[in-house]
């Protein structure tokens, strides 16, 4: 979809640029282990608005031997640097389900942030990265450069039988709740509660509070994924409309404003 001049990332380019004209104080929660969201984060937010928070830490955050400028990550839950003309504050981004960006070595129990890839075969796990030096495809990163470990992509895939044992998904389920619980405001954007994330429900179940108001942004809702949301609260708006729709019709100033 495009919109004044966006590309296809338009709707999280959108979300950003008005929540960094809005209000920087909110966490967003999602199941996709895609970057674009991320992507346009690096083309709104960062470093003039904000930091991306993932609420796990990175090999990145150490300047390893191997690494160049570029593979360096600033820790958001650390002093932030004094750039000019920038006023970037910490933004809570927790992939639940993990992301197609980190990648974990089972030796350090480490995970590598990998945001300059260009393509991934989940196959193989094999990472082709972007390497400003020369301006072209870099080599695959498939190795831990701390210990030269293979490194294996750190998502949940959708399934009846998902593992959340993984020391990094548990993590991030923590972070998750200690979002819900002092949530004043919760939206749900295009999201219906599938049978396979019975995690998620039990989560928002468990953690949301009584006095929170939801909001669930999504088009083509019907009677039964009406009820699932009403079993967690009675204080619910429902918006029948896209994201992006949504969003022009004022939702992130409700929510952050």
């Amino acid at each position: 979809m495009e919109k004044n001049g966006r590309d296809k990332d338009s709707i999280y380019s959108f979300f950003w640029e008005k929540a960094a004209k809005t209000n920087r104080n909110f966490s967003v929660i999602t199941t996709n282990y895609d970057n674009q969201i991320d992507d346009a984060f690096d083309k709104w937010m960062y470093a003039k608005h904000g930091l991306i928070d993932y609420c796990i830490s990175f090999i990145n955050y150490t300047k390893e031997e191997d690494f160049i400028g570029f593979d360096w990550w600033v820790n958001p839950r650390e002093p932030i640097p004094n750039w000019t003309d920038c006023d970037p504050r910490p933004i809570k981004l927790i992939k639940i389900h993990g992301s197609l960006n980190w990648k974990f070595c089972k030796c350090c129990s480490e995970t590598l942030l990998t945001p300059w890839n260009s393509h991934m075969n989940l196959e193989t796990g094999e990472l082709t990265r972007f390497d400003p030096r020369w301006f072209g495809e870099g080599e695959n990163m498939t190795l831990c450069p701390r210990d030269g470990y293979p490194l294996s992509t750190m998502i949940v895939p959708p399934s009846y039988s998902k593992s959340l044992r993984h020391p990094v998904i548990q993590n991030l389920m923590y972070e998750a709740q200690k979002e819900i619980r002092v949530a004043k405001k919760v939206a749900f954007v295009g999201y219906s509660f599938p049978d396979a994330d019975i995690h998620i429900k039990a989560i928002f179940n468990k953690n949301l509070r009584d006095d929170s108001r939801l909001y669930v942004v999504n088009p083509s809702l019907n009677k039964i994924s009406k009820e699932a949301y009403r079993g967690l609260s009675k204080n619910i708006t429902f918006i029948e409309k896209d994201f992006l729709s949504a969003i022009e019709d004022g939702l992130i100033e409700e929510l952050i404003a």
